[in-house]
C-alpha cells in the first residue's frame, strides 16, 4: 500500500479559519481607549490638585468610565472572535455575558 491512498489523519480539533482584522481593530480600540482614559485621569488629577472645580471632577468620572468601558469591549471582542470561528456554544455564553452586563447597567 502506497502512502498516497491513505487518508489524511483526522484532527480532534482542527484549525479554524478566521479573518484577524475585527479582532486586531477591537483591540487596538481597547488599548486606545485605556490610554485616553489615563491621559484623562492623569488631567483631571492634576487640575483637581491645582484648582479643584466641576471640570476636573467631570475629568475624573470620564476617566473612571472609559476604564469602565474596556471589559465591555473586551467581551465584545470575544464574541466577535467566536461568531467568527462559528463556536455557537461559546457566542450563546458570551452574549448571556453581554445580557449580564446589560442589566447591571440599567
Amino acid at each position: 500500500m502506497s502512502s498516497s491512498s491513505e487518508p489524511a489523519p483526522v484532527s480532534a480539533t482542527p484549525e479554524l479559519e478566521r479573518d484577524p482584522r475585527l479582532s486586531q481593530l477591537l483591540g487596538g480600540v481597547i488599548r486606545s481607549s485605556i490610554r485616553v482614559s489615563a491621559m484623562i485621569l492623569f488631567a483631571g488629577l492634576v487640575l483637581f490638585l491645582v484648582m479643584p472645580s466641576d471640570f476636573s471632577q467631570r475629568l475624573l468620572l470620564g476617566g473612571i468610565l472609559l476604564v469602565a468601558i474596556a471589559p465591555v469591549l473586551n467581551v465584545l471582542q470575544v464574541l466577535a472572535d467566536e461568531v467568527a470561528r462559528k463556536e455557537w456554544p461559546f457566542v450563546a455564553t458570551t452574549l448571556v455575558v453581554v445580557a449580564m452586563l446589560g442589566w447591571a447597567l440599567l
